[in-house]
């Protein structure tokens, strides 16, 4: 019998979304079935239990070093099924500080480490992924969002990878982020 998965999400400019739905991809390949909670888009009293999964992944877009509120009143609305049930949970985020391979460990403890101190949860299995940053004319991001963060990559990112400052810069790396799903498989089956 095939695993039944829930990835609950919620995203502002839809990188999390998108990732999510990799990570879907990347775990119904392995024989399980998965459905995806947009939680912004799902009244909180329609948010199924945990209860009926086999293992969740909750995850957040970040957004001025804050998660979604969504995301949020989630993870805070089940954190006795998380405390008690540690190994059927990952969570990821998606953040333009993971966007620098060498800033992951630092994006790592500030969006998902802190979190699980101030909650008092064990160590879950989590990853932060890179975001995407759309400075084109189609962009979701408002203009004054839009020229803070062209500011932040001119002037705090690297530039060596390869910024269009007119277009999408998608540095998510999709080997981590299929490798994060097939990792969750494999402990949610031991």
């Amino acid at each position: 019998m095939s695993k039944q998965i829930l990835i609950a999400y919620a995203t502002r400019y839809g990188a999390t979304a998108d990732t999510a739905i990799r990570i879907k991809d990347t775990i119904e390949g392995e024989n399980c079935r998965v459905e995806l909670l947009d939680l912004r888009k799902t009244k909180s009293k329609n948010w199924p239990s945990p209860d009926n999964y086999d293992g969740i992944i909750i995850s957040s877009g970040i957004k001025m070093g804050k998660w979604t509120k969504q995301t949020r009143s989630y993870l805070e609305r089940h954190l006795d099924h998380l405390r008690d049930n540690p190994d059927k949970f990952s969570i990821f985020v998606s953040c333009g500080t993971a966007a620098e391979k060498e800033n992951i460990d630092k994006a790592q403890k500030e969006y998902l480490s802190d979190v699980f101190d101030k909650y008092n949860l064990p160590a879950i299995h989590s990853k932060a992924f890179s975001g995407i940053f759309d400075f084109s004319k189609n962009s979701k991001f408002g203009f004054l969002e839009k020229s803070l963060m062209k500011s932040g990559a001119k002037n705090d990112m690297d530039p060596d990878l390869g910024w269009d400052f007119d277009g999408v810069n998608d540095f998510r790396d999709f080997t981590r982020i299929e490798q994060f799903a097939i990792e969750f498989v494999k402990r949610i089956s031991a």
